[in-house]
């Protein structure tokens, strides 16, 4: 909800809000999440995971109205289900077995720490588009 609701009002003032606020989640949230999998104190483990899934939520809705303002209305559908399909397959069907690979080769913990990584530099990656969103955006409009 606060990615979606922050996105949308951001989208008033900037053609990027709704890119800024999905990359931003990720980049905030790496390091947030890698501070959950360091510690070991339980009374900062619940603040932490809330943290971490607070972040890393406020890109799902703000994404994905982004892939349907930049693609033609004839393929949206196709194109949300493609973006679905690979988002699950990339992480969803993936990382699990090869944490566990990595886990038997260097240990849980820095397997475990690959996951913010990750989504730091998805976040980044994300941000990249503020320099065609607008663009973009406006080709499909016309």
């Amino acid at each position: 909800m606060f990615g979606g609701r922050t996105g949308d009002w951001l989208l008033t003032r900037w053609s990027g809000g709704r890119v800024v606020v999905s990359g931003a989640g990720f980049v905030l949230g790496g390091p947030v999440c890698a501070a959950l999998l360091l510690i070991d104190e339980l009374r900062l483990f619940v603040p932490l995971l809330f943290g971490t899934f607070f972040l890393y939520s406020w890109y799902n809705g703000p994404l994905s109205a982004v892939i349907l303002d930049v693609v033609p209305a004839a393929v949206r559908a196709s194109v949300l289900g493609a973006y679905v399909l690979f988002s699950h397959l990339a992480g969803d069907a993936i990382a699990p077995p090869l944490i566990g690979y990595l886990s038997d080769r260097i240990g849980l913990r820095p397997a475990m720490l690959l996951l913010p990584t990750a989504g730091a530099v998805g976040g980044l990656v994300i941000l990249i588009s503020l320099s065609t969103v607008g663009r973009d955006m406006a080709r499909v409009k016309v």
